[in-house]
């Protein structure tokens, strides 16, 4: 049986989750939550990443550049990743929460 991102967004360390963008994508497989905390977006390369990967970050290591958060956010896309989980997004994220869904 898949483990979906839906069904990770039932856990209840997620109760207060939003989807921001993607919805359609929420019946995605997910076979592994890394955690990813860099702030050179090109150490991350596709080839070094997995299939169906559900991302969890606090983009704390681009916490005072809120267009490197963006670029992370939208290469882990380009790299095929499955969903990103922000969190302490009053702590680090210092722009609107709408700016990063577009990135999405």
């Amino acid at each position: 049986m898949a483990f979906t991102i839906q069904d990770c967004l039932s856990l209840p360390s997620l109760n207060d989750a939003q989807v921001l963008a993607g919805a359609a994508g929420l019946s995605n497989t997910v076979e592994y939550i890394p955690v990813v905390e860099c702030a050179d977006v090109d150490i991350i390369h596709p080839a070094t990443l997995r299939e169906n990967e559900l991302v969890i970050s606090a983009l704390i290591a681009l916490r005072d550049n809120g267009a490197k958060q963006c670029e992370l956010i939208r290469h882990l896309k380009k790299c095929g990743e499955v969903g990103l989980i922000i969190f302490h997004t009053g702590l680090f994220i210092r722009n609107s929460i709408d700016k990063y869904s577009s990135a999405a």
